[in-house]
């Protein structure tokens, strides 16, 4: 239970970085430019594929040991493989591949992203 919600926890600070890191707006020379920007409301939007990729960069950058997924490099420059985090039951369980960002977090990040405009 306590590892299910640090996982939530995590997915939340995570949507959060991602929406900072996503929200780059063009400069717009003129108000009536930047009125035009804002009304398009799919002219910066990411694709759903596009923030579960950018959830998974997080997640992985933000993992505090050195094998968060199979396919990360350990320190001694080896695969990590089954000695990653991922890998084993138990303990941290951190978002490696798109398929393990669930509909719910991109629609959280999609509320972030409103909430924010």
């Amino acid at each position: 239970m306590i590892a299910k919600a640090m996982q939530v926890l995590l997915a939340l600070i995570l949507i959060a970085l991602v929406t900072v890191a996503c929200a780059r707006q063009p400069f717009a020379d003129t108000a009536q430019e930047s009125a035009e920007a804002n009304s398009d409301p799919f002219a910066t939007r990411l694709s759903d594929e596009a923030v579960r990729v950018a959830i998974v960069q997080h997640a992985r950058a933000a993992y505090y040991g050195s094998c968060p997924c199979p396919d990360s490099i350990d320190r001694g420059g080896r695969r990590c493989g089954g000695r990653s985090a991922y890998s084993r039951p138990g303990g941290a369980s951190p978002l490696c591949f798109a398929s393990d960002v669930s509909d719910e977090f991109v629609s959280a990040y999609r509320a972030a992203e409103a909430r924010e405009r």
